[in-house]
């Protein structure tokens, strides 16, 4: 009854420091588990800092607890103590923001859940000496076999180095990444570094910047899978300022990526030669839904690069925008040389740019949007309209190299207009003689030249075909 009593005097008339310093350091309070209610179960950590650099972490349900003055050796050590399967809240300092710094890499050989109060209360820096990882989950000779979770943290990479990375995944299967930062980093926000045949990852509701180093990536997909074809990630709603780095990079043989609905918008400093989405390498791409406000003349924000073979990137690029008054984006998508198997269905460069889609190979490559429909590279032209018709034609004995010119009605054919003609069996059967066509004013002539003595198609059904370029 006297611990019930603490309890509401606590949730009443102290502050949260002080019921910090209560709960955590109490030991008599550890069998209360005041939050069990919570339903994460018993392999739960609490972790927050002082307004210096002391840090504290405490077991909810055990009251196992580490003090001490160095944040990774602490989630190191959290990281050691628990089998699998744990979850650690790393608490916002409002007071001291600058709380967790990291020194050294933490490596997380157990299925993790690590949540943080958003930025910037929980901010992750990761100091001169750590050029590295922050986190790292899973290494080469041991998989993780559940997912691993980062939510609502911030992971500043300002002077992290030149290797600097927010999260490495190696050999982990579920990465799942929602509601975090990952700024400065001079090598990579996230880096997916799996060889795992079962990888399935989802990157949602983040914000990545990179504005210090020419080198700086979004998110990299960076090592070659076991088994291309049970991989897939969805990065979803994200935010990426390109500033002087790049997006989102795939070099390895990766599939099944979907980028949907996110912003690539270039931050200061700015360099023509950043990147929104870089392909090297994979296929089945579905990049669908993102816009790239203010993007540069002469960048191409969505790249499938060249390669010096043919490469075939079964691939659904629609929906995507770039905008700017001022300098456009030449041209929104560019396939490489050597790229085949690309669709580009309905994306729009607007205000400006020479064109929404730039193929450099002969293909096959299809593109449609408010160009047309294309097909092969951009030096192909884009199919506009395309019309059809039948009607019965009957045309009269020709001998040899006479000929006919019969009409059908086709609205909106003019002159110039390529015109296929398709005569019936009946009436092509035991002919010698040529079936074209030709086009104006709303009309197609299909013409029958007799190559023979005495040629005399019989009536039918003719269709054509009006294709305007």
């Amino acid at each position: 009854m006297k611990n019930i009593f603490i309890i509401y005097l606590l949730s009443v008339s102290v502050s949260y420091s002080q019921i910090k310093q209560v709960y955590f350091l109490n030991p008599n309070l550890t069998a209360l588990n005041i939050n069990s209610a919570s339903g994460i179960g018993g392999n739960t950590w609490r972790v927050w800092s002082d307004n210096t650099t002391n840090y504290y972490a405490q077991q909810s349900i055990t009251g196992q607890s580490i003090t001490t003055n160095d944040f990774s050796a602490l989630m190191q050590q959290i990281d050691t103590l628990s089998s699998s399967h744990y979850y650690v809240h790393i608490a916002g300092n409002p007071v001291f923001q600058s709380a967790y710094f990291v020194t050294n890499t933490i490596i997380l050989t157990n299925s993790a859940i690590i949540q943080g109060d958003g930025n910037p209360s929980t901010v992750l820096f990761g100091v001169s000496a750590l050029n590295g990882p922050i986190f790292q989950v899973g290494t080469i000779s041991s998989a993780l076999f559940s997912l691993s979770c980062f939510r609502d943290l911030r992971f500043d990479g300002a002077n992290a180095g030149s290797s600097g990375v927010g999260i490495k995944f190696i050999n982990s299967p579920e990465p799942v990444i929602e509601r975090c930062e990952f700024t400065k980093f001079k090598l990579a926000g996230i880096q997916i570094n799996s060889t795992n045949a079962n990888f399935y990852s989802y990157i949602n509701s983040s914000f990545f910047v990179m504005d210090n180093d020419a080198n700086g990536i979004g998110v990299l997909f960076d090592r070659e899978v076991l088994d291309p074809n049970n991989v897939e990630c969805l990065i979803n709603n994200c935010f990426f300022g390109c500033g002087l780095g790049r997006g989102i990079v795939v070099s390895n043989r990766f599939r099944s990526l979907s980028i949907q609905a996110s912003r690539f918008m270039w931050v200061n400093p700015f360099s023509t030669g950043i990147k929104g989405i870089q392909l090297f390498a994979g296929e089945s791409y579905n990049i669908s839904g993102n816009t790239f406000p203010v993007w540069p003349t002469g960048v191409s924000p969505i790249r499938f690069e060249d390669r010096t073979v043919v490469t075939n990137y079964p691939s659904v690029v629609s929906g995507n925008s770039t905008w700017s008054s001022a300098a456009p984006a030449t041209n929104l998508v560019y396939i490489g040389t050597n790229i085949q198997g690309v669709i580009s269905i309905g994306n729009n460069n607007q205000f400006g740019g020479t064109a929404s889609f730039y193929a450099a190979t002969n293909g096959p490559i299809w593109q449609f949007d408010t160009s047309g429909l294309r097909v092969g590279s951009s030096n192909t032209l884009a199919i506009t309209n395309i019309y059809t018709a039948s009607a019965t034609l009957d045309f009269a004995s020709q001998s040899v190299g006479g000929l006919e010119d019969l009409p059908i009605t086709v609205n909106g054919a003019a002159s110039g207009d390529v015109v296929q003609v398709s005569p019936p069996q009946g009436s092509a059967t035991g002919i010698i003689g040529t079936f074209s066509g030709y086009a104006s004013n709303n009309t197609v002539y299909v013409r029958f030249i007799s190559n023979a003595a005495i040629q005399n198609p019989a009536s039918g059904i003719y269709k054509v075909i009006v294709k305007k370029f």
